[in-house]
C-alpha cells in the first residue's frame, strides 16, 4: 500500500482536484485523512495501485498550486 503525505493550503479546491486526479488515474482511495490547522492542511491518502500510477499522481500533485509539499511514506 502507498500513502502520500500533501501538506496544502486549505481551502474546498484543493480536496476536490485532488479527487479528481485520483479519479482520472482510476486510482481507489482505501484511507484518506485530513487535518487542518489554520489555513494550512495535511492530507494523507492510502491506495494500492502500480507504481507508475503512484508516481504518476505523485508528480500531478506536486504541480497543484496549494500544494507546498508531498512525500511518499
Amino acid at each position: 500500500m502507498t500513502t502520500l503525505y500533501i501538506k496544502a493550503r486549505y481551502t474546498p479546491w484543493t480536496l476536490s482536484r485532488l479527487m479528481g486526479l485520483t479519479s482520472r488515474l482510476g486510482i481507489l482511495i482505501k484511507n484518506i485523512s485530513l487535518n487542518v490547522e489554520e489555513k494550512n492542511s495535511t492530507i494523507s491518502i492510502s491506495f494500492e495501485e502500480e507504481l507508475n500510477k503512484s508516481t504518476h499522481l505523485k508528480k500531478q500533485i506536486e504541480r497543484l498550486v496549494d500544494v507546498f509539499e508531498v512525500r511518499e511514506a
